[in-house]
């Protein structure tokens, strides 16, 4: 069932990475171009139909292998409650990633803007920033890896 479980976290990525795509204030295809071919491949205009199409190829396959009736059986149980979890959070209207969007997009400005403080900071010697600093470079320090 491992084999199993991956391939519903596959049909769940493209739903994941379709909504997320949708909420981008880019064009689809340009975000597609730009991840292609690693996440790019998760990436689908027609994402829940898709993973419908090949969530039921799969369960054919499987139960026309008379070999593999239970598994094909367990695919299913495991696939359509995680499938239908994840399809019906992301088919509502708006986008519930548009608003995850903006708040990592406000989470990452914050970010850059305590780094260029702390850099204007630094350059200026202020006590409090340049201690910040030899602690981070020693915290940096001890995470090498030392070969013998």
């Amino acid at each position: 069932m491992a084999a199993a479980g991956k391939l519903i976290g596959d049909y769940i990525r493209i739903l994941m990475f379709s909504y997320y795509a949708k909420a981008l204030p880019w064009a689809l295809e340009d975000i597609k171009n730009e991840i292609d071919p690693f996440t790019g491949c998760f990436v689908s205009k027609i994402p829940v139909t898709i993973v419908y199409l090949r969530f039921a190829l799969k369960l054919a396959s499987l139960f026309s292998n008379d070999h593999k009736s239970e598994q094909a059986l367990e695919f299913f149980k495991v696939g359509t409650r995680r499938l239908h979890e994840t399809i019906q959070a992301m088919t509502v209207d708006p986008n519930p990633l548009i608003e995850q969007f903006k708040k990592e997009k406000q989470g990452w400005s914050l970010f850059y803007d305590i780094l260029d403080r702390a850099e204007e900071k630094m350059q200026t010697g202020d006590p409090f920033f340049s201690e910040l600093k030899n602690k981070a470079a020693s915290i940096i320090e001890n995470c090498r890896i030392r070969f013998s």
